[in-house]
């Protein structure tokens, strides 16, 4: 039925995850007994500079379009009634606020829309 791990098996696997663990990068550091220790390298969670710049290019699509949707000076207004309420409704009328390039892309959006 179930077969018990002896030490050995446990050892094989231990030098097998670290063998693993090892392929990505290792680590060298000299102990105080002057033994050279070989360990693997931490992986690091890269910056996601894809992921901001893909929210960056929604922000300006999503604001182009309420632009060329709503017209300049109804936009307008809605941005200075939030830029009088709460510190949340100020950060995204600061947020918010036109832009060049929200106008260039509000331009080149309003012909699509009905």
């Amino acid at each position: 039925m179930f077969q018990e791990c002896t030490p050995f098996d446990r050892r094989v696997d231990r030098s097998n995850s670290r063998y693993l663990a090892m392929s990505h990068g290792v680590v060298t550091t000299l102990r105080e007994d002057r033994l050279i220790v070989v360990q693997p390298a931490r992986r690091t969670v890269p910056f996601p500079f894809k992921f901001l710049l893909i929210m960056f290019t929604a922000l300006f699509l999503f604001k182009a379009f309420l632009l060329a949707w709503l017209k300049r000076d109804t936009y307008g207004n809605r941005i200075a009634d939030l830029a009088a309420g709460t510190f949340a409704e100020q950060a995204g009328a600061w947020v918010m606020q036109i832009e060049p390039a929200s106008q260039f892309l509000a331009h080149q959006i309003k012909p699509y829309l009905p």
